[in-house]
């Protein structure tokens, strides 16, 4: 047995932020506003989980298993567990754009402040 799926790591945080941090790239760089921004984010944050389940779904069904590893959530058909790690996505994803709302919201808020307090 591996211990990856066990493991603290920063990959973990990068593939969770990886759909906010592209759409806050596209935001500060083409000047959209949050409502925009959060309305890109969505279907995004759906599509991302799409394929990270499809692509967890590939790489299981390369790697042997003992027989105790059990399929539970259909992870050896790649379409179907897409499938369904985009309908986790799908109820996450609304917490997720609502957080990336408020933070771009907030640092906005915080930004303007700062320009307001530094030209007096």
């Amino acid at each position: 047995m591996t211990q990856i799926a066990d493991s603290e790591s920063w990959i973990e945080w990068l593939t969770i932020l990886m759909p906010a941090i592209a759409v806050g790239t596209l935001k500060m760089r083409f000047r959209l506003s949050i409502f925009a921004a959060s309305a890109i984010l969505y279907p995004i944050t759906i599509a991302w989980g799409f394929a990270n389940g499809v692509t967890y779904s590939m790489n299981w069904n390369r790697t042997p298993h003992d027989f105790f590893e059990r399929n539970t959530l259909g992870v050896e058909q790649p379409i179907h567990f897409g499938l369904v790690c985009a309908q986790i996505w799908i109820a996450f994803g609304i917490l997720y754009t609502a957080a990336f709302a408020g933070f771009a919201w907030l640092t906005a808020v915080v930004v303007a402040r700062g320009l307001e307090n530094h030209r007096t």
